[in-house]
C-alpha cells in the first residue's frame, strides 16, 4: 500500500517592500503637514470657591492671569482669576490705544506693575 503524502510548501517570506514604500512616502507627508496646523488657546476658568467679605481673607492670594492682544491700533489686557467674580476680573483689564503711532508700553508696565503689587502670587 502506498502512502499518500501531501506535499509540504514551505512558506514564502512575505514582501515587506510595498509596505516600506508606503512609509517612507507616508511619513514625511505627515509630518509637513503638522507643521501648519494653528495651535491656540481657549482662556477657561473652573468655579473656584467664593470668597466671602470677611477681613481676615486677604484677596492677595488669588492667582491673577493676564492674557494680552497685540492689535495693529491698541493693546488690549483681559484678566482671568478662579478667586475674583467676573465684574472684579473685568475691572483689572485695559485698552491702551497707541500714541502717535507707538504703543504705549509705559502704560501696559504700569498697569501690570500695579496688578502684580495687588496680587503678588500672579505670574
Amino acid at each position: 500500500m502506498k502512502k499518500w503524502r501531501r506535499s509540504r510548501r514551505e512558506s514564502e517570506e512575505v514582501n515587506l517592500l510595498p509596505v516600506m514604500n508606503l512609509m517612507v512616502t507616508l511619513i514625511p507627508f505627515l509630518l509637513l503637514g503638522a507643521a501648519f496646523y494653528k495651535l491656540g488657546n481657549i482662556p477657561v476658568s473652573v468655579p473656584g470657591e467664593e470668597m466671602s467679605a470677611s477681613v481676615d481673607e486677604k484677596p492677595l492670594d488669588i492667582k491673577v492671569t493676564i492674557n494680552c492682544s497685540v492689535l495693529p491700533d491698541r493693546i488690549e489686557l483681559t484678566a482671568s482669576a478662579a478667586g475674583l467674580d467676573e465684574a472684579a476680573a473685568t475691572a483689572l483689564g485695559a485698552v491702551f490705544t497707541n500714541k502717535a503711532g507707538k504703543p504705549d508700553l509705559a502704560g501696559v508696565t504700569e498697569h501690570l506693575a500695579g496688578i502684580k503689587n495687588t496680587y503678588p502670587k500672579s505670574d
